[in-house]
Parts: C-alpha cells; sequence; structure tokens
C-alpha cells in the first residue's frame, strides 16, 4: 500500500515539484494542499486548506502518514502555520512524519561557514524570525526532518531565476565588484524535491536538519556571470556603486509601486520592470556560506552540478520568452 503524503503548499515552486516526483513513484500517493482551490499536479488529488486553520488541518492529517510543509509567502503565515501543524500531529499521537522547509534564513547575520548545529538567529528580517519561529514549532516534535534550503532556483523560481535573468539581460545586474562577494548558497529546486523524498523513504531519525546548498562556493558575482552566459547575456559589465544606489533610492520605488499596482489589478495586463531591492544588495554582500557535509554523508545526497542546474533553467526561460513573443 502507497503512503499518504500531504503536501502543504503544493500550489508553490517547491510544492509543485514535489508533488510531481512523489505521483511518479511507487511508494506514495502525493494529496495537494494549498489554500488556492485546484493545486493538483500529475494526477495527484487537491485539497482547499488554510495551514492557519486548526479544524482544517486537524482533518487534512486524517490518514496520512507523512506531511510535508513547503508553506511559504506571508511571514504571520509562516509562524502560524508551522505552530498549527506542529500542535494537530501532536494531538495525532506522534506517529507523523512531518518534513519542514526552512530557509538559511534562520542563520540570521551570522558569518563564515555555518553547519546545522549553528545557533538561530531572528535578527535579520522578519521572514528570517518567522522561520526561526516555525522551526522552533516543528523541532518539538519527535518525528520531524527540517530542511534549509539556499537560494532555491531553477524553471519557475520567480525571484532567483526570473527576476534575477530579466535584470541581467537588460545589463542592469552584472559584475557588483566588492558588492557581490557573498556567498550565493544556491540550490536547484529539483534537488529541494529530491532531497525531500530521500528523508521521506528514510523516516524520521531524532529530529533531523540538514542544509541544502551547493557544495563548492558561489559568490553572487560568478553566479550573474554564469546565469548571464547560459542566457546569452555574457559578458556583464560592471555596475558601480553609484548606478547601484540609483537603483535603489530613485528607480526602484516606483517600479515597485507599478508592480503592487499590477498585483492587484491583473487584468491590466502590463509588463513591470523588476526593482532592484536593498535587501538584495544586503544579501549579495553576505559572508555566509552553509556547509552541507552532514546531507552528504548520511544520506548519500549528490547535488545537481550549478553548470547542469543553469543550462536546464535558460533552456526554461529561453522557450517561456519565446512563447509570450509569440503571443
Amino acid at each position: 500500500m502507497k503512503a499518504n503524503v500531504l503536501v502543504l503548499g503544493a500550489s508553490g515552486l517547491v510544492g509543485r515539484r514535489l508533488t510531481a516526483l512523489l505521483a511518479q513513484s511507487d511508494w506514495a500517493a502525493p494529496i495537494a494542499a494549498s489554500r488556492r482551490p485546484g493545486a493538483g499536479t500529475m494526477g495527484a488529488p487537491a485539497r482547499q486548506l488554510d495551514a492557519t486553520d486548526a479544524r482544517g488541518m486537524a482533518a487534512a492529517l486524517d490518514g496520512v502518514t507523512a506531511v510535508v510543509n513547503c508553506i511559504a509567502g506571508d511571514p504571520r503565515d509562516i509562524a502560524a502555520g508551522a505552530r498549527v501543524l506542529a500542535d494537530s500531529a501532536r494531538a495525532r499521537g506522534g506517529d507523523l512524519h512531518v518534513v519542514h522547509l526552512s530557509s538559511l534564513a534562520v542563520y540570521g547575520s551570522a558569518t563564515g561557514t555555518v553547519d546545522e548545529s549553528a545557533p538561530l538567529r531572528a535578527d535579520h528580517s522578519a521572514y528570517g524570525s518567522a522561520k526561526v519561529a516555525a522551526e522552533r514549532s516543528i523541532a518539538a516534535l519527535a518525528q520531524s526532518t527540517i530542511l534549509r534550503p539556499g537560494i532555491i532556483y531553477g524553471p519557475g523560481s520567480p525571484w532567483w531565476t526570473e527576476r534575477i535573468g530579466r535584470l541581467l539581460r537588460t545589463r542592469r545586474l552584472g559584475d557588483l565588484g566588492p558588492a557581490g562577494m557573498g556567498f550565493c548558497n544556491l540550490v536547484h529546486v529539483d534537488d529541494v524535491a529530491a532531497a525531500t523524498v530521500a528523508v521521506l523513504r528514510r523516516g524520521p531519525v531524532d529530529a533531523d536538519v540538514f542544509n541544502l546548498s551547493t557544495p563548492r562556493p558561489v559568490t553572487w558575482n560568478e553566479y550573474f556571470s554564469a546565469f548571464a552566459a547560459a542566457l546569452g547575456a555574457a559578458p556583464v559589465r560592471r555596475v558601480s556603486p553609484a548606478r547601484l544606489a540609483v537603483e535603489c533610492r530613485l528607480i526602484g520605488p516606483p517600479l515597485r509601486a507599478l508592480e503592487l499596482l499590477s498585483n492587484r489589478f491583473p487584468s491590466l495586463d502590463v509588463p513591470v520592470p523588476p526593482a532592484i531591492r536593498p535587501w538584495l544588495l544586503a544579501l549579495c554582500r553576505q559572508d555566509l556560506y552553509t556547509s552541507v557535509e552532514r546531507i552528504r554523508t548520511r544520506l548519500g545526497f549528490k547535488f545537481m552540478g550549478l553548470e547542469e542546474g543553469l543550462r536546464d533553467t535558460a533552456t526554461a526561460m529561453k522557450a517561456t520568452a519565446g512563447r509570450e513573443s509569440c503571443r
């Protein structure tokens, strides 16, 4: 009999990929749960669920053997959803394997190389604080596994692929000099889904935690250059501090306002150039590298090479651009 696996946040980037991967297996029967209806993929049944609704969560856990929490978005929902999930799992009697997708944001302002034993720091952003709170809720469960992915790129990644790709193509991003020498802890979306499947197959072991990132440190400058090359937008140009200041202080705010307006009125269908946000530039400077030795040694997990991942990503972006140009 197949294991029923509930995927929370199944309409998101990782949730969609994971649901599809589980549906292709011979051992799992995924249930795609999302606040938005119709989140099922690859024939998986869909369930509309607000993860912050305790009664709805308790009903959704009935009959499942494992649940994967891929909830993203609003920080309040991230923290509240994890708390409701932990309470519901505990009320069931502790027989449920909970796999929780966290983030490297839980390391906050830490610098240098960090492994899974590093202290959690809620000192960097509201998002990071919410991820810390969520982890603490899930870590209290004996049968839990926490995954801490880095920068999730790959086809369909709105922030780290689509936006970055558009900025590189228009030459608004490139070599940032010293401002881009922080480590870019990339992980392909397929690796996140595959790692989740690996821990589901293994089962819970003492509330384990795993970082997910490229084994070889890559700076943001290196990422931008390699991605631009894959997109056919190389060589990248040097972007000066003065230009970055103009982007953040003068160009960014109106573009952000237009983006919010476009999201509120999608029927307008007006393409808005992406804004370069101050938090992105702060991330590009952070000297933080997440070690992934734990998942490599304990589970024998092998990550996709960056060249392969960027080739796959660029091919998907070019195909999407081609379809849009034919409209």
